[in-house]
């Protein structure tokens, strides 16, 4: 019996343990779903060893058969046929389709009166996320996770509002650059992204260093985020002395043109498959029922003695 129940314990623990700890890629090694099968196996063997298999007691063995294969082909099938885990990044005021989902995730803009939390439209459904937790939606454990991100500010040497496009010329949704590529500087790998002042026939890049890399590249001590500038013309031309760095938030005149870069937290929505709760719920349910047959009739075969 408490060979029986430790095996019980450890398939449930396989599976189960994937909605505690989402997010580890072990998960979808193919030994992992070997492991959940053998302890399904073993079980099924262990139970067929049992001598009392009439009547109520039948009836249990079986609900916890069939609850133990639930929740096996739950994680075995999260392991095999799952998509990978996901980032959904977006700027500020994007509203992004998300399939895994089943729907549309706004992303809010950037103001001094917003929690900065995305919400997921399904249907007429609106279903706010990253509110501290993490939330099951569908298949997926879906959370938030901050990013380093630069709002910018560019101006001319008249102090008059330069618009910020993309490289390629289309406006942006808003002035916040994503540091979605990765550049090497001083055998560290920093975040950067770029955008172009058209007006002003000049293309930026923005490096962005945290704290710690700030503190390598200074051999100092710094406690603030740090942003390299550097200022090309409309061909992408490197201009003479245009590229400055500045703490965040500091204005710099570099490059014919004045720019401000202040760096926030922005939430990215983290999307990890795990086993479907439904067919794990029922399993849990099977194997419950199961057991509270089998105490009874337990019970009342005792009773039966006793009589």
């Amino acid at each position: 019996m408490i060979v029986r129940l430790i095996i019980l314990l450890a398939l449930l623990a396989s599976v189960l343990v994937q909605y505690g700890i989402p997010d580890v890629p072990l998960y979808q090694y193919g030994w992992y779903s070997v492991l959940i099968a053998a302890l399904f196996g073993i079980a099924l063997l262990q139970s067929r060893t049992r001598k009392e298999s009439t009547g109520q007691n039948a009836v249990s063995i079986l609900l916890i058969r069939f609850g133990m294969g639930l929740i096996a082909l739950a994680g075995i099938a999260n392991g095999l046929f799952a998509p990978s885990a996901a980032t959904a990044i977006a700027s500020p005021g994007t509203a992004l389709p998300v399939s895994p989902l089943n729907g549309t995730v706004n992303f809010p803009l950037v103001r001094s009166d917003t929690n900065l939390q995305p919400t997921l439209m399904q249907g007429n459904t609106d279903i706010p996320l990253c509110g501290g937790r993490a939330r099951i939606i569908g298949s997926f454990e879906v959370w938030c996770t901050p990013r380093d991100v630069v709002a910018v500010q560019a101006f001319d040497p008249k102090n008059a509002r330069l618009t910020i496009t993309q490289p390629t010329g289309s406006a942006f949704l808003s002035p916040v650059l994503l540091l979605v590529g990765r550049q090497t500087i001083e055998n560290m790998s920093l975040p950067y992204d770029t955008f172009a002042l058209p007006a002003a026939h000049r293309i930026v890049t923005v490096v962005f260093f945290d704290a710690r890399h700030a503190a390598i590249l200074r051999n100092a001590r710094v406690d603030q985020p740090a942003i390299l500038f550097a200022v090309d013309d409309e061909t992408g031309r490197p201009l003479s002395h245009a590229i400055r760095m500045v703490q965040t938030g500091t204005p710099v005149a570099v490059g014919g043109v004045q720019l401000i870069g202040t760096a926030l937290k922005y939430p990215a929505l983290r999307i990890v498959p795990v086993p479907k709760p439904l067919v794990v719920l029922g399993g849990i349910v099977a194997i419950a029922l199961g057991m509270l047959l089998h105490i009874r009739s337990q019970f009342d075969r005792r009773l039966q003695h006793e009589l």
